[in-house]
């Protein structure tokens, strides 16, 4: 965990330093209400850095009309379940070699959750 965006390549660097042969899988926030998305951008800057994925929460129509933007927002409205699919899917797409290289284009963008009752 980085605590905030200016420190995620730092992080993802060090981590790949420590354990070169792994994949990684970059969790960023998905600050869309801000005009450079902070969260996505540092996110991406980071996977690329180390050859890895990232990955940014997806929500429900209720969650894009609220300040949801973390996992732990993803969490706390759609359940652990939520969370589990998407960072799942993420840590597949980082053990597929056949990924393309990561970039804010072609980042992993999970689908929406369905809404809870539906």
């Amino acid at each position: 965990m980085t605590i905030d965006a200016g420190n995620m390549a730092v992080v993802a660097v060090k981590l790949k330093a420590l354990y070169p042969n792994s994949p990684h899988v970059v969790l960023g926030d998905d600050d869309r209400k801000r005009k450079d998305n902070t969260g996505l951008a540092a996110a991406a800057r980071a996977a690329v850095l180390v050859n890895g994925v990232f990955a940014v929460p997806s929500f429900n129509r209720e969650g894009l009309l609220s300040d949801f933007s973390d996992f732990n927002d993803l969490h706390q409205s759609q359940g652990l379940e939520a969370v589990q699919a998407q960072v799942g899917a993420a840590i597949t797409s980082a053990f597929d070699s056949a990924a393309p290289a990561p970039t804010v284009e072609k980042q992993y963008r999970p689908q929406p959750a369905p809404s809870k009752g539906a």
